[in-house]
């Protein structure tokens, strides 16, 4: 373990207690243990196991993936941090490992340069995006919130070559999860949900 590691973990256990980050540990074992029996009698997806393998901190996504939706339904209940838009610097790597040590959950912008700099900076993060099926879906989204028309311009232009890109990315930290299905979305995705669930869950705890 690397001592930026060994820090963040520290600041878990100030900011929670040992015991409920014991409890927490305890739960998700159980959890994921169910989950393989399940998958090994085939009843249940490989996705459901990942599901529970997976943890949730540092989060990036495309344009329209409901990132702000997910912000105001849960800003009130843990902590949530949105650096999208802030200039990349040298600073910048620095900035997320301040930050995310002190959230829940850290949006961050899905550009290439950003992505690079997590991926080189071997910072685990989590990558949302949809499929180019989902297009006019997408614009349509836009086109009712009333988004500049630059933005929806843009958004026409370069869906396809965003999602080929992502599709493209490879790296030991970053998990992609591609959303496929209409009305599918972050504020909905089981693996975030499971994750917000966990941290309230540990924070009611904690406070007994």
């Amino acid at each position: 373990m690397d001592k930026e590691t060994f820090e963040i973990y520290k600041l878990a256990l100030d900011k929670w207690g040992i015991e409920a980050q014991i409890g927490m540990l305890t739960e998700e074992c159980g959890e994921l243990l169910s989950a393989v029996n399940k998958f090994n009698r085939s009843r249940c997806s490989r996705d459901d196991v990942l599901t529970e393998l997976a943890d949730v901190s540092i989060v990036s996504s495309t344009l329209g993936c409901g990132k702000d939706e997910l912000i105001n339904e849960y800003s009130d209940k843990i902590k949530i941090d949105d650096i999208s838009n802030i200039e990349i610097n040298d600073e910048f790597i620095n900035k997320v490992n301040d930050l995310s040590s002190d959230s829940d959950i850290l949006f961050v912008s899905s550009s290439k340069d950003v992505i690079d700099k997590l991926i080189e900076s071997k910072i685990d993060f989590d990558l949302f995006y949809p499929s180019k099926e989902r297009r006019m879906e997408f614009i349509e989204n836009q086109v009712k919130v009333r988004a500049p028309f630059d933005v929806i311009r843009n958004l026409d232009r370069n869906f396809t070559k965003d999602v080929n890109r992502i599709d493209s990315i490879e790296g030991d930290n970053v998990f992609k999860h591609k959303m496929l299905n209409k009305g599918e979305y972050i504020y909905n995705s089981n693996t975030i949900l499971k994750y917000i669930e966990n941290i309230i869950s540990s924070g009611d705890k904690s406070k007994k």
